[in-house]
């Protein structure tokens, strides 16, 4: 992979929006902006590896950066007790939604995007990631809940 952009400064960046819904991910924003990007990997992450990662690829579909993330889907959910004295707890959702979003670079020869994931189940976070979506990075803006096409 090229060397890695730096993170010191600002400099242009696209912020890729994700919502999810279950096991159900799709790109619901893509925004251009100026910020500190992220490192990427110092080495490419690979096969086999658990996790979560977003990957951008070049127009033959070789990596070109990878940053490594929190696994954003939560299928546990943080539990406050009203007795002040227990301590908080996990329970599990069955139904998990929300959104997440993801900075990376805009570096001219990335095409695409990449989401690589373990299963979200925490008892299964130590299994191999696989691809979850692939998505362009240019182009028009995916449609927004509710836009008619």
């Amino acid at each position: 992979m090229p060397e890695r952009p730096s993170s010191s400064s600002p400099r242009s960046a696209i912020r890729l929006t994700f919502a999810y819904d279950g096991p159900d991910v799709r790109l619901v924003d893509r925004q251009h902006v100026e910020t500190i990007v992220p490192p990427g990997e110092p080495e490419p992450i690979p096969d086999g590896a658990s996790g979560f990662w977003i990957e951008l690829r070049d127009k033959g579909g070789d990596a070109v950066y990878q940053q490594s993330l929190h696994q954003p889907v939560r299928m546990e959910a943080e539990v406050f007790p009203e007795d002040h004295e227990q301590l908080p707890h996990y329970v599990p959702r069955s139904s998990p939604t929300g959104a997440f979003a993801i900075v990376v670079p805009d570096l001219p020869e990335a095409e695409r995007a990449a989401l690589h994931s373990s299963p979200p189940h925490p008892e299964r976070a130590h299994e191999a990631a696989s691809e979850v979506l692939e998505v362009p990075l240019r182009g028009r803006r995916p449609p927004r809940q509710g836009d008619r096409s």
